[in-house]
């Protein structure tokens, strides 16, 4: 799949601005950084933040209704206490807008405007202590179980962040990554297939947020203040939310295990499960498999927008993870991460 992000120039923000009733007079703007989408941060003159959000229609089928579910998922998490931003009606009272793309021939753009959260992002070569990742789990293990039950048919979507589909979009997207890494990005596509994709029928699944991210929580003196950006939220199992906060987590720490480690243990105790040996697996091929996805994906988006680098912030430390990870066996990531489930500390 193939496709640049959505285009709307700045100048024309002020304007898609009033459709939601905010006063375009004295507005400031500025742009977020974002993989596949437009966000844009506005400031009125009054100080009132609020963050547009510009969906790539080209991602997947049916993205107005699937947006349409983000929004009731963000309503859910709100009447779970979760720190999620408000949605902004439009004039017309609706939570999308939709409009022509300034340029020609593209799909139309579909505008969502939503309350700013004041945090901090936790840059990744921050370190990160056992406390902090527990608690990252805990907010992940938070998500999940006020999902729990909670039902989006429209959320039953592929795209080429599906970690459903992870084999395939790597398989894929080979020839995007450096000559050096290509066979062990296809080993570990292997090993994912088998120690996840096999076995999806009996993982139990969810709806999810799919990406609560180094970027996509907001903090403040180290506790989440904010859960932020939805445009991935997808039907998928229920272990890829952990999976996928404890990948971008591990992301410039020195033992990624001892990451996915302690968010785990924070995720069991928030949701309040206890884990098999069979989905402890999964979990470690998950967050393994993410960090793959992110840096194939990565090298892709960056070959359709070499000058943005964002695309390639988690390249080289996402590598460096998986460097340390590759040699590790299932069967010793399980040892390893099966020991939150004792009473034993690990030193």
């Amino acid at each position: 799949m193939s496709y640049g992000r959505p285009q709307l120039p700045l100048h024309d923000v002020p304007r898609v601005a009033s459709m939601f009733n905010i006063i375009a007079d004295g507005l400031q703007v500025r742009e977020m950084d974002s993989y596949d989408d437009l966000v844009y941060v506005l400031t009125t003159a009054l100080g009132d933040g609020y963050v547009m959000h510009v969906y790539n229609t080209a991602r997947t089928e049916n993205m107005q209704r699937q947006v349409e579910c983000q929004v009731r998922l963000m309503a859910r998490l709100r009447e779970r206490a979760l720190p999620v931003p408000v949605v902004i009606k439009s004039t017309s009272g609706e939570a999308l807008v939709t409009l022509d793309s300034p340029v020609s021939g593209a799909s139309r753009l579909l505008v969502s405007m939503f309350t700013y959260l004041e945090g901090e992002l936790m840059p990744a070569e921050c370190a990160k202590t056992d406390a902090l990742l527990q608690h990252v789990g805990e907010i992940a293990g938070g998500v999940s179980h006020a999902l729990v039950g909670y039902e989006e048919p429209d959320l039953d979507y592929t795209s080429d962040w599906d970690m459903r589909v992870l084999p395939k979009v790597i398989g894929s997207k080979l020839a995007f990554i450096p000559d050096a890494e290509r066979a062990c990005a296809a080993r570990l596509a292997d090993e994912y297939q088998a120690g996840v994709c096999d076995m999806l029928a009996k993982l139990p699944h969810s709806v999810l947020h799919a990406d609560l991210n180094d970027t996509n929580l907001l903090f403040n003196e180290g506790r989440v203040v904010g859960i932020i950006d939805f445009g991935d939220a997808v039907l998928g199992c229920s272990l890829f939310e952990p999976g996928i906060t404890a990948a971008y987590f591990s992301l410039c720490q020195p033992d990624p295990m001892v990451v996915f480690r302690e968010v785990l243990r924070g995720y069991v105790r928030r949701a309040e499960v206890i884990l098999s040996d069979f989905e402890v697996a999964a979990y470690f091929h998950i967050a393994r498999g993410r960090l793959l996805l992110s840096v194939v994906n990565s090298a892709h988006g960056c070959s359709l927008e070499p000058d943005n680098s964002y695309l390639a912030h988690t390249a080289e430390p996402g590598w460096a993870a998986l460097r340390l990870l590759a040699p590790i066996s299932e069967a010793d990531a399980v040892q390893y991460l099966s020991v939150i489930f004792t009473r034993t500390e690990v030193e």
